[in-house]
């Protein structure tokens, strides 16, 4: 078929289509099909509008659930979290209850131990070297006077009594030297001490011309007058302690050279 006849056929089935459409008789044939189309193209449409918004709303719901759900994970949780804090703070606080009943105990028996403590520190001040000693005594008086007052909360009463035994420890390492009164005879007389550590007490007297030396054993001062740079050597212990010269190795007499040789030429002298 040619070309020409193609194009005549098509357009004489369009001018049939178009007289079909405009004749009222046909026109009436097919009205019904194209409402029936019609409808059933807008119910597809509505359907489908529902089914987008039920999608929607699944997916909303959806959402909504996993969140509630992640912050129920959360609470339980921090629910977990809270009890393990409950019960930490409850050992805690059982903990603490033993300590205050065990440092109330603690405190019934401090007070009697510190009083014991400074009646023993009286005991051995007397029995001591003689220095400083009436000081020392006083120091211990007040203690005691600290302890008896109420009003003195336990702690400070415990720091005093530390204080005082470590300053009398201190003297086991320590020169030190200072003036005071030593009685001879039946006169006293201004003299220097000299204690180093707790190891030997001398005095010196102004003029230098008599030196003592503490006997522990015989409760009483020995003359060391007569030992050859005795003097001198206190002098300069003297002057050391006074950070007046520097520190050197010094041959100080002790209490039992002194008895020794006392006995020796005692011997010597029978």
């Amino acid at each position: 078929m040619k070309k020409t006849d193609t194009f005549s056929v098509f357009t004489s089935l369009c001018l049939w289509l178009l007289i079909v459409i405009s004749d009222p008789v046909y026109s009436e044939a097919l009205s019904p099909s194209l409402k029936v189309e019609s409808t059933t193209q807008a119910q597809s449409r509505k359907t489908q509008q529902r089914v987008d918004q039920w999608s929607a709303d699944t997916e909303r719901l959806l959402a909504e659930y996993q969140q509630i759900t992640q912050q129920l994970d959360y609470q339980e949780s921090y629910r977990e979290e809270l009890a393990q804090k409950l019960s930490d703070q409850d050992a805690e606080i059982l903990r603490l209850q033993q300590s205050i009943a065990q440092i109330q105990i603690t405190r019934l028996h401090l007070l009697p131990l510190l009083r014991e403590m400074v009646s023993t520190l009286a005991q051995f001040i007397a029995l001591d070297l003689p220095f400083e000693q009436a000081a020392r005594l006083a120091a211990v008086d007040e203690l005691s006077q600290l302890l008896a007052n109420s009003q003195i909360i336990l702690a400070e009463k415990f720091r005093r009594v530390m204080e005082l035994y470590q300053a009398e420890n201190d003297y086991n390492y320590s020169l030190a030297t200072y003036r005071g009164e030593i009685k001879q005879q039946d006169s006293t007389a201004v003299v220097e001490f000299l204690r180093v550590g707790r190891l030997a007490l001398y005095y010196r007297s102004l003029d230098g011309k008599q030196l003592g030396l503490w006997s522990e054993s015989e409760k009483n001062w020995v003359d060391v007058s007569a030992l050859a740079q005795a003097s001198e050597q206190v002098q300069k212990a003297i002057r050391v302690a006074k950070e007046q010269q520097a520190p050197e190795l010094l041959a100080l007499p002790m209490v039992e050279h002194v008895l020794i040789q006392h006995s020796l030429k005692a011997v010597e002298a029978q």
